[in-house]
């Protein structure tokens, strides 16, 4: 298989619902002069990408990714933008309505999640490239990561009601007195996500435990839009660093 015949076979998802919580409609925010639907959506026009599919319940939402070239052919669910649903049933569910549509069965799926502007058209390419590479080599999946600021064995405390503040403690029970002695943790970034159809179905648990690859991503590359100040961040580090 080669690259092409991979992208062929591969769905391309733009999951962006109307009634987010963090920040109030989300993905029609400004940054850079794009909303961050419009970012998602030019990002995959980019790419050339055969099949994409936009995954929304909101009317506002679809109006304004069509000014961006991309039209919605279903409604999500209104269930399916409860704040107890997971990720992977949205993605799953837009698999499904995108094969009856496109009459299509697709053997992976390519999430670009519209709340890291930062990352640009180029990032993509190369996200694809490594995806390509590890999905056809026994690999179940791929997505965004970065290592961690702080350290759960040293700088990162729970609360214990009894005594106050305590460190997270090693299986072993052993002693960490500095933080460069501490096992190298990573934080799960939102960006991009690549999985194969078959473990979509077949996944037990956690979606990130059983063979999935974590692509890194430099710190400035790393902010998920979350809430109304990470939205005001990444305004401010968007012309700066995005091409960076």
């Amino acid at each position: 298989m080669n690259i092409e015949s991979f992208k062929y076979n591969l769905l391309v998802l733009i999951c962006a619902k109307g009634n987010s919580k963090g920040v109030k409609e989300k993905s029609l925010k400004i940054v850079g002069n794009k909303s961050l639907i419009g970012h998602a959506i030019l990002k995959a026009r980019y790419c050339d990408f055969n099949y994409v599919c936009l995954s929304t319940e909101s009317d506002k939402v679809k109006k304004e990714a069509k000014k961006y070239g991309l039209e919605s052919f279903f409604k999500r669910s209104i269930k399916l933008t409860k704040t107890n649903i997971s990720k992977e049933e949205v993605w799953i569910d837009a698999l499904l309505r995108s094969e009856k549509f496109f009459q299509k069965k697709f053997n992976y799926i390519l999430d670009i999640d519209l709340t890291n502007p930062m990352l640009s058209n180029n990032d993509l390419n190369l996200f694809l490239d490594v995806s390509f590479k590890k999905l056809t080599t026994g690999w179940n999946g791929i997505f965004c990561s970065t290592l961690s600021r702080k350290n759960p064995y040293f700088n990162i405390l729970k609360v214990n009601k009894l005594n106050g503040y305590s460190k997270c403690s090693l299986p072993n029970n052993s002693k960490i007195l500095s933080r460069q002695k501490a096992p190298k943790t990573y934080d799960h970034v939102a960006g991009f996500y690549c999985f194969k159809r078959s473990y979509l179905f077949q996944k037990k648990n956690f979606l990130l435990e059983n063979k999935i690859f974590g692509y890194p991503l430099p710190l400035h590359k790393s902010f998920d839009i979350d809430t109304d100040e990470d939205l005001e961040l990444v305004k401010n580090l968007y012309s700066k660093y995005r091409n960076k």
